[in-house]
């Protein structure tokens, strides 16, 4: 953490040289689509089920002032 925390004003200045239209951020996630609930409505957790941990990993990019945003991308299926 502390190297993180010392390379932030080195990168921030960097980043001061270009518009926020050139600079892009992206972040991924998992898609758990066929996981079913583990609790109901009355919070009851649900028992005997075994988790189906299939899914996709989405990335969603976009740029700082938020005139591109870039399609959705799959980039991994796991089973």
């Amino acid at each position: 953490m502390e190297n993180i925390e010392d390379a932030l004003p080195q990168i921030r200045a960097k980043l001061e040289n270009f518009d926020w239209k050139n600079i892009y951020n992206m972040d991924e996630t998992d898609l758990f689509y066929r996981l079913q609930a583990d609790h109901s409505l009355a919070t009851k957790q649900l028992e005997g089920r075994k988790k189906d941990k299939e899914r996709l990993t989405v990335v969603v990019c976009c740029n700082e002032d938020g005139s591109d945003k870039v399609s959705l991308w799959v980039i991994d299926f796991v089973r």
